[in-house]
Parts: structure tokens; C-alpha cells; sequence
């Protein structure tokens, strides 16, 4: 491969496509290669992508500190097999598969809006949330608002 080359990158099934267009045509841009995704191969280079395994899960949620926003670890891993090969010489120039992982945290509130509904593939795996997270905390502030009024109102000087 070398500087001015076209590619075709083939992603089967389609559906996966919008996963690695972005990420496979700026690499490739950055090396010199213009490249597009298409089901049928134009250029003398051709990338084959099948995703094998695809998977979001996301950890507990937990807060950084008593009463901020309820964040959760969201890891994403992708794991394809690839082909890369010259269509006129048959020349392969490389053929395996291929694992790629990222861990982010995410705010547990924006988890509905980063998945999209179009790709089923983009929901990930919740943990369930502890009691104290959904009952304890909020016992315990509105117990302490009601002591704090309670003794307000009762104890004068």
C-alpha cells in the first residue's frame, strides 16, 4: 500500500458499517489512501471487514461524591476478522482478526441518548442498580431536611 492508492472498504453484514466508516477512512486518509465503503470493489484495494463479536456493557453506577450525578463505566469492545488484499495481483496483505476496546464514563442520565435506536448493537448491558443508590440516599436527605425543619421550629432561643 502506498501513498495514492483508492480503497474499497467491504463490511459484512452492511448493518456494521456505521461502526468503523469514520475511524477506517481517516486512518487511511492519514496514510494517503482515498478510500470508501461500497459492497461492490472498484479500486485494486480492497479491505474485508466481519465483525464477529460486538458488545457495550456498563458497570454499577456510582457517584464521584455524596449527591452528584450518577456516572457508570461504559466499555465498548469489537472484535472482526480482516482481510486486506491487492485485487489484481492477489497479493494478500494481511489476514487475521482483529480486537479493539475502549472504557469511558459516561453520565448514567445521557446512556439513552448515546445509543442509537437504528442499531440494536449500540444498547449496551446494565448492571442493577444497589438499594442504596434507589432508597437509601434519598432517605437519608430527606430524613435529614425534616430533622433540620423539625428542630428549626421546635428548639428557640
Amino acid at each position: 500500500m502506498k501513498k495514492g492508492d483508492t480503497a474499497t472498504i467491504a463490511v459484512s453484514p452492511v448493518s456494521y458499517q456505521w461502526l468503523l466508516e469514520k475511524e477506517m477512512i481517516s486512518s487511511l486518509k492519514t496514510q494517503g489512501i482515498a478510500a470508501r465503503f461500497s459492497s461492490v470493489d472498484t479500486s485494486d484495494l480492497l479491505f474485508s471487514l466481519h465483525p464477529i463479536s460486538v458488545s457495550i456493557q456498563y458497570s454499577e453506577p456510582f457517584r464521584h461524591s455524596f449527591l452528584s450525578e450518577r456516572v457508570t463505566e461504559r466499555n465498548i469492545s469489537l472484535n472482526f476478522s480482516a482481510l486486506i488484499s491487492k485485487k489484481t495481483t492477489g497479493e494478500i496483505y494481511y489476514s487475521g482478526d482483529e480486537y479493539w476496546s475502549s472504557t469511558d464514563t459516561v453520565a448514567y442520565d445521557v446512556i439513552a441518548q448515546l445509543e442509537n435506536p437504528e442499531h440494536p448493537v449500540s444498547h449496551g448491558k446494565f448492571l442493577q442498580q444497589n438499594w442504596y443508590e434507589n432508597y437509601f440516599e434519598p432517605f437519608v436527605v430527606i430524613g435529614t431536611t425534616a430533622i433540620v425543619i423539625f428542630l428549626f421550629f421546635t428548639v428557640r432561643s
